[in-house]
């Protein structure tokens, strides 16, 4: 039963409540391996995203490392 103003109340089946009360279930479960799926596709991507940064660190340091070498054989 529920109650709608101060002086109406609407009479719901109880197997109507029980369905509706499984459907939200379901869909809050759905929505839920969604929001999962969807972090561990962002953390993967994070990841990679941090490998390709230290790829390029180290690239970086390998290119100052020959510059100095470089400059010091030519003195």
């Amino acid at each position: 039963m529920l109650r709608t103003t101060r002086h109406k109340t609407v009479h719901i089946p109880h197997r109507l409540a029980m369905v509706a009360g499984l459907m939200a279930l379901s869909a809050w479960g759905m929505n839920s391996q969604n929001v999962h799926s969807t972090a561990t596709a962002v953390a993967a991507q994070q990841e990679e995203m941090a490998t390709a940064a230290v790829q390029e660190g180290s690239n970086a340091l390998l290119d100052i490392g020959v510059l100095l070498l470089m400059r010091a054989g030519g003195h």
